[in-house]
């Protein structure tokens, strides 16, 4: 059941000069908490030979970011083309808005209305972690429809968020025959495209044991003595195993992929369909998810447009927002104006950004505040609230290299770089990097000399933007420091909700 307050301002946005033939199917594989660790990235360790074959056939986006560095608030903005700023829902899972703003759209509605069948697709062999590890968890997981009984109703999807696409389709992950027939497949017209979604978690840290299970029998283990540590982690026999386990779970994430991969070739559909693949955001450990430095926005992506083409690389700045409006450009339908990301395949239009955004506020009922922006060598952080931890929730706090850096900073064995990231509160308000000479982003050049040209400029583009969308601090220092806001976001959606008024 479709949002019927939606339907009256899409209509106006559907393009007619593609008739349901020449449109291309659209096939969305979304990773969880993967960085760009695949093959076609350079890494020599992991074993992707499905990724790299599609990366040979498409475009590979080296300089590709998600909007924010945590599940719902990347997948709201990859389903709306937006910065979830401007939608009003940055914190993460946000349970105080039901339908977006008058004059926003998601691509499910809007491909859905130009007539495409639309179909999540959900594992339905094995326990729960079967499910989510060895196929198509049926995540979805937005910051919108959270509590709208509508699309709670179908019932299927076990994750976070509301199901709204017109058909879930049970995937038997021991049949891969079932992947792209029979079921709700069958409902599918003749000659209609689709728009398929398969969210994969298995490079959630619940996945890593089993992505190490599958890279032990296939050998294909990765050797702990050849991973890369980087700047910020200590190097130690348990840190080493942990970032290898990361990497046996890249390679496993190839393999499940892949079953998606070969069952569409099988269905004869696989020329013909627009196929993006990337991750959400950052690892699932310490100084990756939930910060805005590379290691939490950058992602693996790559796009596969209909029919062959040859190898390409792209290093323009692109993004998990700009995969709506290319879509909706692919399918015939007209981009919403609201929409702030790009079509990535009007030519020039990637290679004229200049600059892209990237936003961390509340997660797990912890508020914080913190905006940054990057040009293709720079990254300018802003912290507005800089007094608050870096590690401020349980989440970000539960995981083996967080207790071993923990315990090595007490006995004095860290860096000043690897225990900044400790403290009781956050170093400094502004962090400026050079991504060329710094990719780790270890040496902060905010306020050194020489860089003061650079960090204005970025710092003068985030306030504009920040104007832009409306997007604002707003003033919770006093709440925060009477305790009053120090784990309730319930208090702070309130405060939101009167200040969205108010604008």
């Amino acid at each position: 059941m479709k949002a019927t307050c939606l339907c009256l301002f899409v209509l106006p946005f559907l393009s007619l000069s593609l008739s349901a033939a020449e449109r291309p199917n659209i096939l969305w594989i979304f990773v969880d908490d993967q960085g760009p660790d695949w093959g076609c990235y350079g890494n020599e360790l992991v074993h992707t030979p499905v990724l790299d074959a599609l990366a040979k056939e498409g475009t590979v986006y080296k300089r590709a970011f998600a909007v924010a560095p945590v599940c719902s608030v990347s997948h709201t903005s990859l389903y709306t083309g937006n910065y979830v700023t401007t939608l009003g829902v940055p914190h993460h899972r946000s349970h105080y808005q039901d339908e977006l703003p008058k004059g926003y759209f998601h691509a499910e509605e809007l491909l859905s209305k130009a007539g495409y069948f639309t179909v999540n697709m959900v594992s339905s062999v094995g326990g729960k972690e079967d499910r989510i590890i060895y196929g198509a968890s049926g995540k979805t997981d937005f910051n919108f429809y959270r509590k709208t009984a509508a699309y709670k109703s179908k019932g299927i999807n076990n994750q976070s968020g509301g199901e709204f696409f017109d058909h879930v389709h049970a995937v038997d992950n021991k049949d891969a025959g079932s992947y792209f027939a029979s079921g709700e497949w069958e409902k599918r017209k003749k000659e209609q495209p689709f728009f398929a979604f398969i969210n994969i978690e298995t490079g959630k840290k619940h996945g890593w044991k089993r992505g190490d299970e599958w890279a032990s029998q296939n050998k294909l283990a990765v050797d702990p003595a050849r991973v890369k540590v980087p700047a910020y982690l200590a190097d130690t026999p348990d840190i080493r195993k942990f970032l290898a386990s990361k990497l046996n779970s890249v390679s496993h994430t190839d393999a499940v992929i892949g079953k998606f991969i070969s069952a569409l070739k099988r269905s004869g559909e696989y020329e013909n369909t627009f196929i993006f693949i990337a991750g959400d955001h950052g690892y699932d450990f310490m100084r990756n998810k939930q910060t805005l430095y590379d290691s939490g926005l950058r992602v693996p992506m790559i796009i596969k447009w209909p029919g062959k083409k040859p190898t390409a690389v792209s290093e323009d700045l692109a993004g998990l927002i700009d995969i709506a409006p290319t879509s909706l450009a692919i399918a015939g339908v007209d981009i919403p104006t609201t929409m702030e990301g790009i079509d990535l395949h009007s030519k020039g239009a990637v290679s004229s950004r200049k600059v892209i955004f990237g936003t961390r506020d509340g997660v797990d009922g912890v508020f914080d505040m913190y905006r940054t922006v990057r040009n293709k060598r720079f990254r300018y952080i802003r912290h507005f609230y800089p007094e608050i931890p870096y590690l401020n929730g349980k989440y970000a706090t539960r995981y083996l290299v967080i207790k071993e850096m923990r315990t090595l900073s007490k006995s004095g064995k860290l860096t000043a770089a690897q225990a900044a990231f400790l403290q009781a509160q956050k170093p400094a308000a502004e962090e400026l990097y050079d991504l060329e000479n710094d990719p780790d982003e270890i040496n902060n050049l905010a306020g050194k000399p020489g860089h003061s040209a650079i960090q204005k400029e970025l710092s003068d583009t985030l306030a504009a933007w920040m104007i832009s969308n409306k997007d604002r601090d707003p003033g919770y220092r006093t709440l925060f420091a009477s305790g009053k806001l120090k784990a309730n976001l319930k208090v702070q959606s309130l405060i939101d909700k009167k200040a969205q008024a108010a604008n």
